[in-house]
């Protein structure tokens, strides 16, 4: 299927692919799904009109950035993850912490990392040892 400016996809569908419409509910395809030209339409949108689950049999292929809001987690157990306002959680694993000055104290678990945007020698990367977080990088 190929969605082309100014046209519709196959069955009278509305290029805008809005999951509102009822017409693209269930719709069946064979092949490949084309936005012509490249790099011009979106599936869905921020906080409005989007589609609610994606399942792919293979791999997710990116151009530029991917940008998350919520946890990863691996169906398998191998690793979760959570992302939220600088901070990145392993489970099992470290945090990962940053933020523009040294870390506070009672923050953060042995083991953890925090990051210093705004640090200088040994005062960029810490690692929490011992209940204290140590300056490494």
């Amino acid at each position: 299927m190929v969605m082309a400016p100014g046209g519709n996809l196959p069955g009278n569908l509305p290029g805008s692919l809005a999951p509102a419409d009822p017409r693209v509910t269930g719709e069946p395809t064979s092949g490949t799904l084309l936005f012509l030209p490249d790099g011009t339409y979106d599936i869905g949108a921020l906080n409005a009109s989007r589609p609610r689950d994606v399942y792919i049999a293979g791999n997710i292929r990116l151009q530029n950035n991917l940008i998350m809001f919520g946890n990863i987690t691996n169906v398998n157990s191998i690793a979760t993850f959570q992302v939220s306002a600088n901070i990145v959680a392993i489970a099992g694993g470290p945090m990962f912490y940053g933020g523009t000055a040294p870390p506070g104290a009672g923050s953060g678990a042995n083991g953890d990392f925090y990051f210093n945007t705004t640090g200088g020698a040994l005062t960029t990367i810490y690692q929490k040892r011992g209940g204290a977080w140590v300056g490494i990088v």
